[in-house]
């Protein structure tokens, strides 16, 4: 990024902002527009500016296509997988990419459940029934 552009803009939050940072700057530098960009992606020129402005994780497909259009070999997407990757402790990371290979995923239920709280008759007082779960198929 040039200097001029680093010293106007505030440290980037998160890596979504910084994500939308480089984007925008790549944008600038080979000054081209968001509509060029996302006719050359295949998206939508609004979802373009949610990613330039930090407000979306761009999607792998979008990122990959950033790094054609810029001719970047990889940068983009990298980046990418780097900050969806952020923010989890690093004993989580292989079971997140072990997720992305998964071709099912399941999920266990306790053998009963709590009914909502129901208030009783004497104020402040909460009765509160344990009942078995029902099992759907």
């Amino acid at each position: 990024m040039s200097e001029k552009f680093l010293a106007a803009q505030p440290e980037p939050r998160n890596g979504l902002e910084w994500f939308g940072r480089e984007l925008e700057e790549a944008l600038r530098h080979r000054g081209v527009t968001q509509q060029e960009l996302a006719d050359a992606t295949g998206y939508k020129a609004p979802y373009v500016t949610k990613v330039k402005q930090g407000k979306a994780l761009a999607s792998l497909h979008f990122a990959e296509g950033c790094d054609q259009f810029f001719r970047t070999s990889g940068y983009f997407a990298r980046m990418r997988t780097r900050i969806s990757q952020h923010g989890h402790p690093e004993w989580f990371v292989p079971y997140l990419l072990l997720e992305e290979k998964a071709a099912q995923f399941s999920t266990s239920r306790p053998s009963w459940s709590w009914e909502s709280c129901r208030p009783s008759p004497t104020p402040k007082r909460c009765t509160v029934r344990r009942t078995r779960a029902t099992r759907t198929t």
